[in-house]
């Protein structure tokens, strides 16, 4: 007997609550007292997608497109600042609010997202890493997997007996697996590292294999492509940092220092007011400091990765959001039981 894999047990479950309407039995719980903040990272076109990207680091364009319909039918739609600026008790209606958030500032959110949110004219907030926007530059998650994707030059580099001289570096080149396994454990053993740390073993690698330290095609938005859908009234910004370092492993300066030359970057650009500035936690990682440090820094409210609806009583400065990405939402059921936490 054929075994199901776990995707396709939830197509099946996801189905059935979906069709038996108990999905919208359990949404109708949330009006109106509660909202939902959406995340999304990139939004890429259909086709195959290739191994460097992260499963959970994209939906594709139908999808989105997809998500916007349901979203609009079950949904009262609204930028961030409404949410914030509104509180549920004082604007009435019976459906619960969602606003949409996309974070990094990829490139592909002006070229798939922009074009779908125009066509229905539905609100977005994006959170820019600054000194990556109008730049060449890549996420070091990203220049690590195009290393990695090159199996046959790792392999060689093995056969050698070349010596590296970091244990980790080595660890990495040697872990076993698939690409995507191999891509995904190796971002996570870095992750809790200094960004010199990161960078020092990424240049081993890189030398080890006669590698290209960046790739060749601009991954990150324009400040013109910005100011363009700023300009639109769409969508709007707000900070995800300078570097998109982890603030939990910066220093108490280092932090203060991301905080204030994002901002001042993204008001510099005209593309904030000062009276709304939000925040996005890069990977979600804060504290009790760094949260303190945010509202000092004079921010509006801040975004976690933490997963969860919106209350009226919630600290604006640790908002839950449901991450949203393509393989467990790839149909309007298997969206619909995210958005009520059933996966």
């Amino acid at each position: 007997m054929t075994m199901l894999t776990s995707a396709q047990i939830k197509i099946y479950i996801s189905s059935l609550l979906y069709r038996t309407g108990v999905v919208d039995h359990l949404l109708s719980r949330y009006s109106p007292e509660k909202s939902v903040i959406l995340m999304y990272h990139r939004v890429l076109p259909g086709g195959i997608v290739p191994s460097s990207i992260q499963p959970g680091m994209y939906v594709l364009s139908d999808t989105f497109e997809r998500h916007i319909s349901f979203l609009k039918d079950k949904f009262s739609l609204v930028s961030l600042e409404q949410l914030h600026t509104s509180p549920n008790e004082e604007r009435g209606g019976l459906r619960p609010r969602c606003a949409l958030t996309f974070d990094d500032g990829w490139k592909d959110f002006y070229d798939q997202a922009f074009p779908i949110l125009k066509l229905h004219q539905v609100p977005a907030t994006v959170f820019l890493p600054t000194d990556f926007i109008g730049t060449g530059k890549w996420f070091w998650t990203d220049r690590l997997a195009t290393q990695l994707m090159r199996e046959d030059d790792i392999q060689a580099a093995l056969n050698s007996g070349i010596n590296i001289d970091s244990p980790l570096a080595d660890n990495i080149l040697h872990l076993p697996g698939p690409i995507d396994t191999r891509i995904e454990a190796a971002i996570s053993l870095l992750k809790p590292r200094r960004q010199d740390e990161i960078e020092d073993i990424l240049r081993q690698i890189t030398f080890v294999l006669n590698g290209i330290p960046e790739p060749s095609q601009r991954a990150f938005l324009s400040w013109s492509e910005v100011r363009e859908m700023s300009a639109s009234g769409l969508v709007s910004f707000g900070s995800h940092t300078t570097s998109h370092r982890i603030l939990t492993t910066l220093e108490e300066e280092e932090i203060q220092n991301e905080l204030s030359e994002s901002k001042a970057k993204l008001l510099e650009e005209k593309v904030v007011m000062s009276e709304f500035v939000p925040f996005s936690y890069p990977n979600g990682n804060y504290n009790d400091q760094i949260t303190r440090m945010v509202q000092n820094a004079g921010y509006s409210l801040a975004l976690s990765t933490d997963f969860g609806w919106v209350g009226k009583d919630d600290d604006v400065f640790t908002l839950k959001r449901i991450p949203i990405h393509n393989d467990i939402t790839s149909t309007e059921a298997l969206f619909s039981c995210r958005m009520i936490g059933l996966w």
